[in-house]
């Protein structure tokens, strides 16, 4: 999927696979001069980092629909990093280092007051691709 709407010059390009229980995500953003990029992820349940440890964080995130995201934990990853939430597991990539974070957000708009989570990898760049990988856990 190719997104129209961007400023001239720039380009947003999004693609999904499916391949069974497993979904991957690419997304590429190409913009005139670099600037910060997000991808975020909301779940109902945390997000547990697999291998990587979370610093604490707290605070606001800043303006805007960011002001309602509570960060809880960060992270800079410079290679894949995983993690597991609400029955799935994660791996986020990029073609540089990412800052992970973690917070708490509102719920569905049926229901703001319940507490949602929402994991975001941030990008400082002119050109940034992030890989996704999301997978069903399997029960044992």
């Amino acid at each position: 999927m190719k997104i129209e709407w961007v400023e001239p010059g720039e380009r947003i390009e999004r693609h999904v696979y499916l391949n069974g229980l497993r979904v991957r995500e690419s997304c590429q953003v190409e913009l005139d001069q670099a600037e910060v990029v997000d991808w975020l992820l909301h779940s109902e349940g945390p997000f547990e980092p697999v291998g990587e440890i979370l610093a604490a964080a707290s605070g606001a995130l800043g303006d805007g629909p960011y002001a309602f995201i509570e960060v809880v934990g960060r992270v800079v990853a410079v290679q894949p990093a995983k993690f597991a939430t609400h029955g799935f597991r994660l791996e986020i990539e990029s073609d540089g280092p990412l800052e992970l974070l973690v917070g708490r957000c509102p719920g569905p708009a049926t229901r703001p007051a319940t507490k949602g989570w929402v994991l975001i990898a941030r990008r400082h760049a002119r050109s940034i691709r992030y890989l996704a990988t999301f997978e069903v856990e399997k029960k044992g």
